[in-house]
């Protein structure tokens, strides 16, 4: 089957569908054992109350084995740890007990095999801030322990508040902490809960926001499968990377590692932004091109899954914040480095912030592509 033709537009959970995959049965010595002795990086932070979400700037790195890392976990801490968005190409040989017994197949997922999946492993506490992906959609296998979702519909982009600071070419995040959050969220109309289970798989429509956040250690696994509508959000990204470059530009070097997430140190030394906006453009025109002659095709997925899938619950997000106020003291002696800004480097961000918000970018897009028609 096509692999971006999946039938939800809205998240739901897939039960019953990967059962015998043999990593569900692992217990903490097999993991080890695949891991063997192989020292990992983990991303480490604490459970105080902060003002802005915990980005992975501001974090400390621990490196540990696995061993260790059950060995701290089993243990109360205020302190959580995550080994996370790993691909599996990068740990494993493709035919190791872990790759192969990831089968998407299960799924309707023909293209893809276990060795092109995601990797996330953390203790309590252990979590993504609110972020929608800019391309495809998602498919998250709980493999062990239990992990919070919470799902925010598009339209609720307002009210989210958009940042690309810090910039990742591949997610917007949202200036809204939900680790500790305030009742900012209560403002969000349309929020989605779900605890994921082992066993369970969530569908994360495309553009959907979402926070992530571990009950306890857990353990999961996922797949971001391309659409042909990415053409559309390849578009919007080459100019949003096009104006951040230009700005980077007129900054010092240590200021421009503020504005970036550390997956993007490399930034400064990438292609041209105008040859890569384009071939994005050339690609978004043959994809409307397509997109408007094409017919319906069958869906395999939806054939395979309607009998298994449950919608994800629509929240109250009002408990959850009560809840969340009781377990997170503020602390005035940490200081953020988030805070630490100066006022030149607020600037850039709030400028960086107003230029590329996504519907600004959205109308940028549709300009150039109307301009070019004529």
């Amino acid at each position: 089957m096509e692999a971006g033709n999946f039938p939800y537009n809205f998240p739901v959970v897939i039960k019953n569908k990967i059962n015998d995959w043999k990593i569900l049965s692992f217990s903490n010595e097999d993991w080890c054992l695949e891991f063997k002795n192989t020292v990992l990086e983990f991303r480490e932070g604490d459970n105080i109350y902060r003002q802005n979400p915990y980005w992975e700037e501001s974090c400390n790195k621990k490196k540990l084995t696995l061993k260790q890392f059950f060995e701290l976990s089993s243990h109360a801490s205020d302190r959580w740890m995550y080994f996370d968005y790993k691909y599996m190409k990068d740990l494993f040989p493709e035919t190791s007990s872990v790759c192969e017994s990831i089968n998407w197949a299960d799924l309707g997922i023909t293209d893809f095999k276990g060795v092109d999946s995601a990797l996330w492993i953390g203790n309590k506490g252990a979590h993504t801030p609110c972020h929608f992906d800019s391309y495809g959609y998602n498919l998250v296998a709980q493999i062990y322990g239990r992990k919070l979702w919470i799902l925010i519909a598009p339209e609720e982009i307002d009210v989210l508040n958009p940042t690309r600071v810090p910039y990742e070419e591949s997610s917007v995040y949202s200036s809204l902490n939900f680790y500790t959050p305030n009742n900012e969220l209560l403002k969000i109309r349309k929020a989605y809960k779900i605890v994921l289970s082992p066993g369970e798989v969530l569908f994360v429509p495309r553009h959907w926001w979402h926070y992530v956040e571990n009950l306890e250690v857990a353990i999961s696994v996922n797949l971001w499968v391309p659409l042909e509508a990415d053409h559309e959000s390849r578009l919007d990204e080459s100019l949003v990377r096009q104006f951040i470059s230009s700005i980077s530009q007129t900054l010092p070097e240590e200021d421009v590692l503020k504005i970036l997430n550390p997956n993007e140190y490399d930034f400064l030394a990438g292609a041209n932004s105008l040859t890569i906006i384009q071939k994005c453009v050339e690609n978004c025109q043959e994809f409307r091109k397509k997109h408007n002659t094409r017919s319906n095709k069958s869906n395999d997925t939806f054939k395979l899954c309607c009998n298994y899938y449950e919608p994800v619950p629509q929240c109250d997000l009002r408990s959850y914040v009560i809840e969340k106020s009781k377990n997170h003291h503020y602390d005035p002696s940490v200081i953020e480095k988030s805070l630490k800004l100066n006022h030149s480097l607020l600037f850039t961000q709030n400028l960086i912030n107003a230029y590329c918000h996504p519907t600004n970018i959205t109308a940028v897009k549709e300009r150039l592509l109307s301009q070019l028609e004529r």
